[in-house]
């Protein structure tokens, strides 16, 4: 898919004139654009790729044939069933429309309520609020017609849950290396609607958002009484929002991960949702019984030395061994000669020979590895 993860010129240059905001602000404004409005997923049949058919040096390079297809509205994150019957390929995606993922808060960004103060310097980094209301979609598309279009779509949004859906989790198996035919639930967490992150730059770009649902008036009325971060479970095949949880004001949530209750059976809901929350100064690890979000966490996990920042995504393994990798390669040795050739500016060079000789290395030297 060509993911709404705009790259480009905006994202190289973060305060190129640290002294002039404003002329910072029109730089800005000159070298960003809106993502496209719509996502193009391109597929390519298995049998078209052929066990070793990559090209060796100097050969051309192995052509093949794809088709694409269009869907309305903007998305980064999909999934697919992996059984596909009658040739048909079936799609969850979460739209993310107007919303900036790849974009951050940067030092020389205004609210976007009057007066259009200064925002304070400690959000700088922080991703901005959507300027729309995000959709969940699920599609069918047929292969051997080859259509450019879905053969049946189904779209719904949900004014408490799907303020920019960010990253997801489902129950994918315990008991079969096969991933699982068809998704019946996904679970989805939410970024919310927040008042401290509404700036006037996103505002003036996605004014006249061709998707636009709710107002971007109404939005900004939203965000200023303020939306929580939330929990949701999506059921697939009926499309609704099956269950939720909606986290306290001031909460952000992230990392979903399922992970199968021990004993279980391969349902869909059976297992947990582990997530890393945070909240002012405290970072904790959220357990929740999948098949019953809305009553909230049933664990909180915390300890003083927990300080994992701003986290995406996660992993489970069902138990932890030892290493049985024999390939291990010093990390002084895998790393110096890298620090060495890198043309980095000769100040900025310093600064990061700096910081493995004195923060890095000494973990690692000695008989410990890197792997």
């Amino acid at each position: 898919m060509d993911t709404a993860f705009k790259a480009g010129l905006g994202q190289l240059i973060n305060n190129p004139f640290p002294d002039n905001k404003e002329l910072e602000r029109q730089l800005a404004n000159l070298l960003t654009r809106p993502v496209l409005p719509d996502s193009t997923i391109y597929i390519v049949p298995r049998d078209y790729l052929k066990p070793g058919q990559s090209a060796e040096r100097n050969q051309r390079e192995v052509e093949v044939v794809a088709w694409k297809v269009a869907i309305p509205l903007p998305a980064a994150h999909f999934l697919v069933d992996y059984e596909n019957p009658r040739a048909q390929i079936t799609l969850h995606m979460a739209h993310i429309s107007a919303w900036e993922v790849s974009e951050w808060l940067r030092e020389y960004d205004v609210s976007a309520y009057p007066p259009h103060n200064s925002l304070p310097s400690y959000l700088s980094g922080i991703t901005m609020n959507p300027m729309d209301i995000s959709r969940m979609g699920r599609y069918v598309i047929d292969v051997e017609s080859r259509n450019e279009k879905p053969i049946e779509s189904k779209i719904i949004s949900d004014r408490k849950c799907t303020w920019g859906p960010g990253i997801y989790t489902y129950h994918d198996g315990i008991h079969s290396d096969m991933p699982p035919g068809k998704l019946e639930d996904i679970y989805w967490i939410s970024f919310g609607l927040w008042k401290e992150l509404m700036t006037k730059s996103m505002c003036d770009l996605y004014q006249d958002y061709q998707y636009q649902q709710v107002p971007l008036s109404e939005v900004l009325r939203l965000a200023e009484k303020g939306i929580p971060a939330c929990l949701f479970r999506l059921h697939t095949s009926s499309m609704e929002i099956a269950d939720h949880y909606e986290f306290p004001s001031g909460y952000t949530v992230n990392s979903p991960q399922f992970v199968p209750r021990k004993d279980g059976e391969d349902s869909s809901t059976d297992g947990y949702i582990v997530c890393a929350v945070l909240f002012k100064n405290s970072n904790e690890f959220w357990v929740f019984d999948a098949k019953n979000l809305k009553q909230g966490p049933q664990c909180k996990l915390r300890h003083p030395s927990l300080n994992i920042g701003y986290t995406l995504h996660a992993a489970w393994l069902p138990n932890i061994g030892i290493p049985q990798a024999s390939y291990n390669i010093p990390v002084r040795q895998d790393y110096q000669d890298l620090l060495e050739k890198f043309p980095y500016p000769l100040q900025f060079k310093q600064e990061v020979e700096e910081l493995f000789v004195n923060e890095v290395y000494p973990h690692f030297d000695g008989d410990t590895k890197s792997t």
